[in-house]
């Protein structure tokens, strides 16, 4: 075999052929969604949003949009998501760079003379050190390529949750509105039924003030729960991606309550262990570990052999005939022999086990946190349902009957209206939070931790609970 084809054949053998299109890893990561989220998603294979899909997302945008469709809408359009895409691309190319040996080195020394014919020397060598840490570099790069598919994974999931909950509080916000508006148009109703009295002489300036204020502080409820369902579709639309003629979209329906009524008797839901076996955090954590063991394998081995290139020398002296023979360099482990390297990675492992196991404690917590808070909620919501709400229509209703039989005035009936309206709120908030704790548990489910901190809970906070 001729020289050239023997290095055309190396090449071949060890300088890797495996393509850097990450669509591979862009599909794993896609089906994996696919079963966290219990919805069909799409991720972005291009730097423009494709045709068929643009189109979807108009339809969606035309209607109604549903939580299922402002995730899909998130999924395609939502640049942030991309850029987060193409981690898979940039990790892919770095684990067919580990597997690339370096290429051979020529170098050439001619002694120019003036005159005559000098001397030409030439030397090609390769570095045999990539053959023995070749390995290591490509599983180490392996294990990288698995730590970024499943960061990329949670990110996407959290994505996905995240526009869940920009979800939620807009519908929440939607309903606050439609009920200050009741409590307007109850306050508005006294205030006038108040005139009408005070202009027959049949109630006093004192009387007539306190219902302006009253009704004054309802109608800048009314504004304050405006500005809240306003600014409740920026982080939605953020999520979304969109801006200009497509920001007019729009939202219909109420938060359902029924989804927990089972979940009031429920004993418990174990959260805990499928948020701990479905963890991407973990996953990651586990690839990080796998990676810095092979990081401490190559340190151990470059210790001892750091260069050592193999090749072939050829020189020709003036007049004289072509002559060849080998030429070898290796570096003499004389003062660096690698042991502050194996050290730090010796070390890094170690500090990464640390890190696995307290990742592992704090997502138990969290997953037990937010079931206990889901299943609390759930009783909440029961008792306001079966009890407190009952409760209070009884009363209105008893105090109604007074009015008719001329035992009670006006404004009783009134007031127990803007009563039940403010338990009507109350529920709404204790809705609202239900749904946002089903939610974390829904997402540790997933495979990924809620950014929001889960606080424990103080019974005074009721008006906004975490």
């Amino acid at each position: 075999m001729s020289l050239r084809s023997l290095w055309l054949a190396s090449a071949a053998l060890f300088g890797g052929c495996t393509s850097t299109d990450p669509a591979a890893e862009r599909d794993a990561v896609q089906n994996d969604l696919r079963a966290r989220l219990q919805t069909e998603v799409w991720l972005p294979a291009s730097t423009d949003l494709e045709p068929e899909l643009a189109a979807a997302c108009r339809e969606w945008l035309a209607d109604d949009l549903t939580e299922t469709e402002a995730v899909r809408i998130a999924f395609a359009n939502h640049r942030g998501l991309r850029a987060t895409c193409e981690r898979l691309g940039i990790a892919r190319a770095e684990f067919v760079q580990a597997g690339l040996l370096r290429n051979p080195v020529l170098d050439a020394d001619p002694a120019v003379v003036v005159g005559r014919q000098g001397e030409i020397e030439f030397g090609l060598v390769q570095p045999l050190v990539d053959l023995f840490v070749r390995p290591l570099r490509t599983r180490l790069a392996a294990q990288q390529l698995e730590r970024t598919a499943a960061e990329v994974t949670r990110e996407l999931v959290h994505v996905a949750f995240a526009v869940r909950r920009a979800f939620v509080h807009l519908r929440a916000a939607q309903q606050l509105v439609e009920l200050e508006r009741r409590r307007q148009a109850t306050a508005d109703a006294g205030l006038e039924l108040m005139l009408v009295l005070h202009q027959a002489g049949n109630a006093t300036d004192q009387q007539v003030a306190e219902e302006r204020v009253r009704a004054g502080r309802v109608r800048l409820d009314l504004a304050t729960a405006e500005q809240a369902a306003r600014e409740a579709r920026e982080p939605l639309q953020a999520w979304l991606g969109l801006w200009g003629e497509a920001t007019g979209w729009t939202v219909r329906g109420e938060l359902p309550i029924e989804p927990f009524a089972a979940l009031a008797e429920a004993p418990q839901l174990e959260v805990e262990s499928t948020a701990v076996d479905r963890s991407l955090e973990l996953r990651a954590q586990r690839a990080q570990l796998h990676a810095l063991a092979e990081q401490a394998r190559l340190a151990d081995v470059q210790g001892f052999l750091r260069t050592l290139d193999l090749g072939m020398a050829a020189q020709r002296d003036p007049g004289e005939s072509w002559q060849f023979g080998p030429k070898f360099t290796v570096e003499l482990p004389l003062f660096d022999r690698g042991q502050a390297r194996a050290a730090l990675a010796g070390a890094e492992l170690r500090a990464a086990l640390h890190q696995y196991a307290q990742l592992a404690i704090e997502v138990r917590a969290a997953a037990r946190l937010a079931e206990q808070r889901l299943l609390h909620t759930a009783r909440r919501l029961a008792y306001w349902r079966d009890h407190q709400l009952p409760a209070r229509a009884e009363s209105l209703f008893r105090t109604e009957q007074l009015y008719h039989a001329m035992q009670r005035g006006a404004f009783p009936v009134l007031q127990e209206r803007l009563q039940q309206l403010d338990d009507y709120r109350t529920l709404l908030d204790e809705l609202r939070t239900a749904h946002l704790a089903q939610l974390d548990c829904d997402e540790l489910r997933a495979g990924s931790r809620p950014s929001t901190e889960l606080r424990p809970y103080w019974p005074t906070d009721r008006r906004d609970p975490p």
